[in-house]
């Protein structure tokens, strides 16, 4: 007669219906953000600013505003609006499925990595609930589009390494050669599919699938240096626009100094709390941030790390490989290795980290069975809080990226005469979005205020005296994050636009929404 266990063993019935509630609250997280509507964020009105006005052919020339995007998304982009129309919903439709379709997909990744039940449940809650992953579902740009070919790249490499039929060597290949077209971070995946692949079938001398393979993975490279040559390169790296945006964001390897080994520690704090939202990055002020760092999350991918080796080493490359090669490109100054441009490698870490708490329930949930569940339960408390809270505090979802325009001009459409002019800074491109396709035909123009002076203030306020003659008022347009403080050293962009007009014009009204402030001025 068998024992029974003194501590909780999930089925795998219950694991299914787990799975299926992650599935359907993180679908409605996604869903509910999405019909929220939020006013578009200022590089996704950049972005849409492009679409409205290119045609298809001339996507794929430089372009405005210093905007980068794989040409197969911008050309799905401009498709939706074609047929969906100029809104927000069509903008973010196609971010939408893909978020959902990653949702459904990275339950069968963590098993195609034969995770457990209990780790399994883990990475799947995780996924679920991480708020990146979440806002990226709804925010019209491709970061989302990257998570799930990820996630299709180790599928197919799973699914297609043994094959022998020549239709699926086929669709293994024109998959990858397409998905090189929606994502570029896709290359650091696939290259590390090719190069782990081929060092199994060397090892094993099978000649005949390696050199069938290695045409495959041959036309992937064709089919990225064709999309480096005719459009990363001379759209994206021309301008040396993302060099410059994240200067600081770039490895600085071998380290030299304090300041280069402080950056590595910074840098792998920044990323548990973005892109991975592990961090309980919501509980400052109360507590010192170094508090809230996921310590319990980065146990699981470091024992997850030291299971693979033991298990699999090639499925350990498969998850550490393309990091590195993301770390290698940011140390040559090709990548930034932060934010939202890591958003690609979450399925990787949380794969690790769902097998590290499988080996870790394994190991200890006999002798500790409360205390193991109890960690457990940290490592992912933190995304789904977030995700709840995001829901119940919807204002404040996107944080420093909320910026609600759309209740600007609303004010805007009250109280503004038809012949006064809009001045607006360049953090506020949302308003050429909404003016064109709401049809306001408001007459504007964009300003650049130095933050450091001395401020072009001569040359920017002939421009503003050569209007006066059609009103004697006029409005500005301001998006950021900081409210007007004249004792702030120095001051922000929107401080110093906001600055300028006080020191110049009399103010006569003036209205704030989250993320953005409107004020009225007179002619003194």
């Amino acid at each position: 007669m068998s024992q029974t266990p003194s501590f909780w063993q999930p089925s795998e019935q219950q694991y299914k219906r787990f799975v299926w509630v992650c599935m359907g609250l993180g679908a409605f997280f996604r869903l509910f953000h999405y019909f929220s509507n939020r006013s578009l964020y200022t590089d996704e009105a950049y972005l849409a600013n492009n679409l409205l006005v290119r045609s298809f052919g001339e996507l794929t020339q430089p372009l405005d505003t210093a905007q980068h995007a794989p040409l197969f998304f911008l050309w799905v982009q401009k498709f939706n609006l074609l047929w969906a129309g100029n809104s927000e919903l069509a903008l973010r439709l196609f971010p939408l499925v893909v978020g959902l379709v990653g949702l459904i997909m990275f339950g069968s990744l963590l098993k195609a990595f034969r995770v457990g039940i209990v780790g399994g449940m883990v990475g799947f809650a995780a996924f679920a609930f991480a708020h990146p992953l979440v806002y990226y579902s709804s925010e019209s740009k491709q970061y989302i589009v990257e998570v799930l070919c990820t996630i299709l790249g180790l599928l197919m490499y799973f699914r297609f390494r043994n094959t022998t039929s020549w239709r699926d060597y086929l669709v293994y290949a024109a998959a990858g050669v397409v998905m090189l077209w929606f994502s570029y971070s896709s290359l650091f995946g696939l290259v590390s599919i090719g190069m782990v692949h081929c060092w199994q079938l060397l090892r094993h001398k099978q000649w005949v699938q390696l050199r069938i393979f290695v045409v495959i993975y041959a036309s992937w490279g064709i089919s990225f240096l064709l999309n480096y040559l005719f459009i990363i390169a001379p759209n994206s790296l021309q301008s040396g626009e993302i060099q410059s945006m994240w200067l600081d964001a770039f490895a600085p390897f071998p380290p030299t100094s304090v300041a280069d080994l402080k950056w590595h520690f910074i840098t792998l704090f920044s990323l548990f709390d973005y892109p991975l939202g592990l961090n309980w990055s919501f509980l400052p002020p109360y507590v010192p941030y170094y508090f809230t760092f996921a310590v319990f999350a980065l146990g699981a991918m470091i024992v997850g790390a030291w299971v693979l080796y033991n298990r699999s080493r090639a499925e350990l490359l498969l998850l550490l490989l393309p990091v590195g090669l993301t770390y290698l490109a940011s140390a040559f100054g090709k990548y930034p290795f932060s934010e939202r441009l890591m958003l690609f490698a979450v399925p990787y870490f949380f794969v690790l980290m769902a097998i590290g708490a499988q080996q870790l329930y394994q190991a200890l949930a006999q002798k500790w069975p409360k205390a193991v569940w109890l960690g457990l339960l940290l490592m992912v408390m933190a995304p789904m809080i977030s995700a709840v809270k995001d829901v119940a505090y919807e204002k404040e979802f996107g944080g420093w990226k909320r910026r609600e325009i759309k209740e600007a001009i609303s004010f805007l459409k009250m109280h503004k005469k038809n012949q006064e002019t809009l001045y607006i800074n360049h953090i506020a491109s949302a308003l050429p979005y909404y003016n064109q396709v709401q049809g306001l035909n408001w007459t504007y123009q964009m300003f650049t205020i130095d933050v450091v002076p001395p401020v072009n203030e001569r040359g920017i306020l002939r421009q503003i005296y050569l209007n006066k003659q059609q009103s004697d008022t006029f409005w500005i347009v301001v998006a950021g994050d900081s409210e007007m403080d004249k004792t702030a050293t120095p001051l922000t962009h929107k401080q110093a636009f906001i600055y300028f007009f006080d020191t110049h014009f009399q103010k006569l009204q003036q209205f704030r929404a989250k993320g953005m402030y409107t004020a009225q001025y007179r002619f003194r």
